[in-house]
């Protein structure tokens, strides 16, 4: 795919992420789920469908392990948490933040969940951090009648937007990210 004109400094990775993450905000402040479209079995497709083909698709680029369209996470373990408290709280995403800490905290007591969310960090799938922090809550739970409608979805939706823009940082150092 060919990136549109004018527009020569990003790849398809990248516009699909940043399409991830303005999905994601948009999801976040939605009283109820948008339809994107009405599909020929009648599956009525939202937005929070489209988040999760993208994170499909994510998973498996990633899990290819292509130079082209994986992006390795170069940094060590600290590094990383520093730089996702840093990117969550510009953000102002507390929730994130709030659920980052409570991985971190059950690290602490639990080694082999300390080695899962290592590994998850550094080398984790959208999929995978979705997983790892299900302990937390569940990421598909019902929408709840008043504001936030997805807390635990958002919250690991925020872990995961922050953790692609340290990666896209880190192999585009030279491009600044819209999202920052």
């Amino acid at each position: 795919m060919n990136p549109p004109a004018g527009k020569s400094h990003l790849t398809a990775l990248d516009i699909l992420l940043e399409l991830r993450c303005w999905l994601a905000d948009n999801v976040e402040m939605q009283a109820a789920p948008a339809i994107v479209a009405h599909l020929p079995s009648g599956y009525l497709l939202t937005q929070a469908d489209c988040i999760e083909a993208i994170d499909a698709l994510l998973h498996q680029l990633r899990q290819e392990g292509t130079n082209t369209m994986r992006l390795p996470n170069p940094y060590s373990l600290e590094e990383t948490l520093g730089k996702l408290r840093h990117g969550l709280i510009t953000a102002c995403n507390e929730d994130a933040l709030t659920l980052l800490e409570k991985g971190l905290t059950k690290a602490r007591d639990d080694d082999v969940y300390a080695k899962r969310l290592e590994e998850t960090l550094l080398r984790g799938s959208t999929i995978e951090i979705r997983e790892c922090l299900s302990c937390f809550g569940d990421y598909v739970e019902r929408s709840r009648d008043a504001p936030p409608y997805y807390p635990h979805h958002d919250a690991v939706n925020g872990i995961d937007c922050a953790l692609y823009a340290i990666l896209f940082d880190a192999a585009l150092p030279s491009t600044e990210q819209a999202h920052e």
